[in-house]
């Protein structure tokens, strides 16, 4: 990864498991103590080499937020100022669900201990690779939160992104007119979702972030000029994650695996 480009934190926050979408801050089933989120995502930066990264987190479940509740939305997208779409969520401290398991049909990809030290399921950047469309399994053999096992099915590489984070250094983000992006919807994961991230700035607390959200299956997004007028100019984040989730259940506990492919890079807002 050049030193120049600092992960944004919306990527990290994906791989962390902050994303709203898939947070174990999410309400789960009524009358289980417990929730929680496998997620396994290939990414990209600037066109190079895809990395295969696997990250969990399992706590008690809190409400769920609906997309844009502290934020001005405008059509599909949302503008976010300060903490961003998780400011005020909170999951209590993490527990464990034993010893993750995630294999790619017989294939292992990787496997996840809990550390009691950090109460996390530290982030594990070095899984073996999967392809689209392939079936990511995941099993929990239980501790606090019960043993689970269940699959989703993998999205693609994304491919076809208009503007693409690989073809430039940084891709040019004007303020004054809409920007429309697009990408090829993927053919073996129909039911995926695309998510368009644009942030200017750091630290966290004093960020600015837009986030778009539609059905893979579109094609494309518009992120309008009223949002985009309200983000400063400077150097900041583009990030796209194509996003499948399935559920399952363990006895107390309800979890949402996600398979994630994304790919990122440097933006400037003019």
């Amino acid at each position: 990864m050049p030193d120049t480009l600092r992960l944004p934190r919306t990527l990290v926050a994906a791989l962390a498991l902050l994303v709203s979408a898939c947070s174990s801050s999410s309400s789960g089933d009524a009358g289980l103590p417990y929730a929680g989120d496998c997620v396994l995502t290939a990414a990209a930066v600037r066109g190079e080499l895809t990395t295969y990264s696997a990250s969990a987190e399992f706590g008690a479940p809190v409400a769920a937020k609906a997309f844009c509740a502290n934020g001005m939305l405008s059509g599909n997208c949302c503008l976010y100022t300060g903490g961003g779409p998780d400011a005020g969520a909170v999951g209590g401290p993490g527990i464990s669900a034993g010893t993750l398991t995630a294999t790619d049909g017989l294939t292992p990809v990787t496997t996840l201990d809990y550390d009691i030290s950090t109460s996390t399921y530290p982030l594990k950047t070095n899984a073996n690779p999967w392809g689209g469309g392939d079936t990511l399994s995941w099993t929990g053999d239980g501790l606090i939160a019960g043993a689970f096992q269940g699959s989703v099915t993998a999205p693609s590489l994304l491919l076809g992104l208009n503007p693409d984070p690989g073809a430039t250094p940084s891709v040019p983000v004007q303020r004054s007119t809409d920007l429309t992006v697009s990408w090829t919807p993927d053919a073996l994961a129909t039911s995926a979702t695309m998510e368009l991230d644009l942030e200017q700035g750091l630290p966290v607390e004093f960020g600015t972030l837009i986030v778009c959200k539609v059905a893979d299956s579109a094609g494309t997004l518009v992120v309008p000029a009223s949002l985009l007028s309200m983000v400063p100019n400077g150097s900041g984040y583009i990030l796209y994650q194509r996003r499948n989730q399935a559920a399952t259940w363990g006895h107390n506990v309800s979890v949402n695996l996600v398979g994630a492919s994304t790919s990122y890079g440097a933006a400037t807002f003019q």
